[in-house]
C-alpha cells in the first residue's frame, strides 16, 4: 500500500526526527543495559573526534554463517568504481559498443537490436578477476608488523594474500544515492546521527573463511566520550553483520572486496529512550535493505588508509512503511518521504514491491578494544514495551 503525499508542513518535521537524534548522541544507553535517570554518566553530544592508529585487537575468525558461493563470479553493484574493471549489466560480449553505465575497457558488448554475425570475431570480454596467490612469506608475530607483503596485504598461510587486518574503520560519512526522493532527508539525518554519536557502524576485516572473505559489520561506542584515543567497542547486544566475498583486481592493479551474493544490511539507529522503573532504556530502528556490498581501500598521501563502500540493492515497500521516526506526540514513516519514488521489482518475483536503493560510506580508521571476540548477526536487541507506546 501506498501512503499519499506529505504536506511540506510534513516534510519539515524532519527538523523534530533531527532533534531526537541529537537527543541521543553519546547520551544513549545500549539496549540491555539500565541507566538510573539521575546517575552521573559522562557524556558528549560532541562529534567524536579520530583517535590516534593503533593497532586493535584482532578477533579470531568466526564459524561461517550462512550458505555464500564460494568462486562464483556475483555481478558488481552499483556503478563504475575507480580502478576497478566491472562485469557490464546486460549486453552480450562480442560487439564493439559500450556496456550500459559507460564502457570499460576490454569489454566489448552486443549492441542493441540484431544478432552478432556467427563469422564476427570475439573479444576476450575482461572480468576483474580472483587474486592469484602472491609471493612466498614467512609470517611475523604480530599482524602489525612489517612483513614484506605491501600495501592492503598480510603473510596469510606462507603467502602475500589481500587483507586489511588489523586495521578496522568508523563509517565518517554517508550519502543516500537511492531512493532518490528521500535523498536529502535521509543524508541530514544520516549526517546529523554521525556527527552526535548516535550511529558509530564499525567495518572490521576478519580475514579469510573457507567461503572467502570476511568484513564485520556493526554498531560501537567510544568506551569513553572523554578519552577518543581509548578505542571502540562493539555494542554486543546488537547484530553484528558478516559479510562474505573475495577480492578483485583490477587492470590497473586496484583493488576491491566484493561481496558474492545478495544479502541483508542493516543499519540499527536509536529513535528515542523511555523512563521504565527509573531506569533509562534506548528504543530503537532497523533501517534494513537487501543488497551487495563493494569495499575499497585507499592509501592517502598523507600515509593514511581509508575504506570507500557502495551498497546496492533494494528496499521493499513494507520494510520502508515499518521503519517509523517519533516526532513529539506524532510520527513519521520512512515511506511518507517515497510516494513519489518508482516502485520497481527489484527481486525479479513479477510483483513490483521495492524501491531501489543505494548507499556510499567512506570510513576512517580507528582503534577497535574490544576483548569480546563474539560476533552475532543474530543478536536480538532488547526494547521494553514502552518504546512501542505512542
Amino acid at each position: 500500500m501506498r501512503l499519499t503525499s506529505v504536506s511540506a508542513a510534513r516534510r519539515a518535521s524532519l527538523l523534530g526526527l533531527i532533534s531526537v537524534l541529537a537527543a541521543c548522541g553519546d547520551d544513549t544507553a545500549p539496549p540491555g543495559t539500565t541507566l538510573r535517570a539521575d546517575a552521573d554518566t559522562p557524556a558528549s553530544d560532541a562529534a567524536p573526534s579520530t583517535p590516534p592508529d593503533a593497532a586493535p585487537s584482532t578477533p579470531p575468525d568466526a564459524a561461517p554463517m550462512g550458505g555464500a558461493l564460494p568462486g562464483v563470479d556475483a555481478a558488481p553493484m552499483g556503478g563504475a568504481v575507480p580502478g576497478v574493471d566491472a562485469a557490464p549489466t546486460g549486453g552480450a560480449a562480442g560487439a564493439d559498443a559500450a556496456p550500459t553505465g559507460g564502457a570499460s575497457p576490454g569489454l566489448d558488448a552486443a549492441p542493441t537490436g540484431g544478432a552478432v554475425s556467427p563469422d564476427a570475431a570475439v573479444a576476450d570480454a575482461f572480468v576483474p578477476p580472483l587474486v592469484d596467490a602472491g609471493a612466498a612469506c614467512v609470517a611475523p608475530a604480530n599482524l602489525s608488523d612489517e612483513d614484506g607483503c605491501g600495501d592492503f596485504r598480510n603473510c596469510v598461510d606462507e603467502v602475500c594474500q589481500l587483507d586489511l587486518r588489523p586495521r578496522v574503520f568508523r563509517m565518517s560519512r554517508a550519502e543516500t544515492i537511492e531512493p532518490a526522493t528521500a535523498q536529502a532527508q535521509l543524508n541530514l539525518a544520516l549526517q546529523l546521527a554521525l556527527a552526535t554519536g548516535s550511529i558509530n557502524l564499525i567495518l572490521e576485516p576478519a580475514g579469510y573463511t573457507d567461503q572467502g572473505y570476511r568484513f564485520n559489520l556493526g554498531n560501537g561506542r567510544l568506551i569513553d566520550s572523554n578519552n577518543p584515543a581509548l578505542g571502540y567497542v562493539y555494542n554486543h547486544t546488537l547484530p553484528i553483520q558478516d559479510l562474505r566475498g573475495d577480492w578483485r583486481v583490477g587492470q590497473d592493479g586496484a583493488v576491491a572486496f566484493q561481496q558474492l551474493e545478495l544479502g541483508v544490511f542493516t543499519i540499527w539507529a536509536p529513535t528515542t529512550s523511555v523512563i521504565v522503573n527509573d531506569q533509562r532504556e534506548t528504543c530503537w530502528t532497523d533501517i534494513r535493505a537487501t543488497v551487495r556490498v563493494r569495499v575499497e581501500p585507499e592509501l592517502n598521501a598523507d600515509g593514511t588508509v581509508t575504506a570507500h563502500a557502495e551498497a546496492q540493492g533494494y528496499m521493499t515497500v513494507a520494510d520502508a512503511e515499518r521503519i517509523v521516526f517519533p516526532l513529539g506526540a506524532n510520527s513519521i514513516a520512512l515511506s511518507d518521504y517515497l510516494d513519489e519514488e518508482p516502485v520497481v521489482d527489484a527481486d525479479g518475483d513479477g510483483v513490483a514491491a521495492e524501491y531501489n536503493f543505494h548507499i556510499a560510506i567512506d570510513a576512517t580508521e580507528i582503534t577497535l578494544a574490544d576483548n569480546n571476540p563474539e560476533r552475532d548477526p543474530n543478536a536480538v536487541p532488547f526494547e521494553p514495551a514502552e518504546c512501542d507506546q505512542p
